[in-house]
């Protein structure tokens, strides 16, 4: 009878553990939020870096608690697959190009996954499917970017200290600081250089309008370049100009000739050149025509010179050339 009372008291004590064990995990999953009492569906998600992320951690989509990490996998050295359960209810909502990223409750709270819904129209999701993770900044990374910066602004600082001592040091940088002309000089400089920028701008202006009226054809200019007929009577012009100076040179070889023969007939004594040049002011007469002629010609080689030099009848000379060149 004792023997049989104490397995009874027995039974009863392992009943009574494994309903109170029962009880404990039944409250720990209800605190876990496993959704233990209702329908639930599965996500995965791959991350490079799980971020202390632990089993058990919430899930939230746009903010609002959702479902709870059920599992992490190392998949290789750079890929953890991480499991989520959540409520069937907001399956519907969840569309295949929906991220997943891993964050923090807070500044200092417990790691979470946060599904953030995509701007682009797609299919819900399917129990099993697996969202594209995003690699997100942790408090971690946070500090040591901040530790950094911080180093940089003491550097900076300390630069600006430096910079400044010079400065307070320089005798030449406070003398022009305390110059009290600086100013009407560095206003009356800005002054003329809006004054010149103004004038540049007017010489611009009457440039651009010279440039139109020439191209409209206004002006004697404008005329010339844009007017045909005028371009084929300077054309015509110029081929008269240079049968004249081809006829004043062959005229010039012509005279120096009878000069020659004149000087010849001089110097021989024959002829009645030699008894008309005996007459002492014919000979005078007779020599300053000569001089005469001969200025006359070289003047007019000069002047030929400087038409050919001239822009608007060089290209007219160049074809000439050419032509001459084809027609020895």
């Amino acid at each position: 009878m004792m023997a049989r009372q104490t397995i009874n008291h027995v039974k009863l004590g392992i009943f009574v553990m494994a309903g109170l064990g029962f009880l404990i995990l039944l409250l720990y999953m209800i605190g876990k939020n496993q959704n233990l009492f209702g329908k639930t569906f599965e996500l995965k998600a791959r991350f490079s870096n799980a971020r202390g992320l632990m089993w058990g951690n919430n899930v939230r989509f746009a903010g609002i608690d959702a479902g709870t990490v059920t599992d992490i996998e190392i998949i290789n050295d750079s890929t953890i697959e991480i499991t989520m359960r959540l409520e069937n209810e907001i399956r519907k909502h969840i569309r295949k190009n929906a991220t997943a990223s891993i964050g923090t409750d807070g500044l200092m709270g417990n790691k979470l996954v946060n599904i953030e819904p995509a701007e682009i129209p797609a299919e819900p999701v399917q129990s099993g499917d697996i969202l594209s993770g995003i690699a997100s900044t942790d408090t971690d990374e946070m500090l040591r970017i901040l530790n950094k910066t911080n180093s940089d602004l003491y550097a900076i600082a300390s630069s600006l200290k430096t910079t400044v001592g010079r400065i307070n040091e320089s005798k030449a940088v406070w003398a022009i600081l305390e110059d009290s002309s600086l100013p009407m000089n560095v206003k009356n400089t800005f002054s003329e250089f809006n004054q010149a920028s103004k004038s540049l701008h007017d010489l611009m202006g009457n440039l651009e309008l010279i440039v139109g009226d020439i191209r409209s054809g206004k002006g004697s200019l404008g005329r010339i370049i844009s007017d045909t007929g005028i371009a084929d009577g300077i054309e015509k012009m110029i081929e008269q100009m240079s049968l004249v100076g081809t006829e004043a040179e062959s005229l010039a070889k012509d005279i120096h000739e009878i000069v020659n023969n004149i000087e010849k007939d001089i110097n021989q004594g024959e002829g009645s050149v030699n008894l008309l040049l005996k007459d002492k002011s014919s000979a005078e007469k007779l020599s300053m025509a000569i001089e005469n002629i001969e200025k006359g010609t070289k003047a007019f080689e000069e002047d030929m010179k400087a038409l050919r030099n001239n822009f608007l009848f060089r290209s007219y000379f160049k074809k000439q050339e050419k032509k001459s060149r084809k027609n020895p």
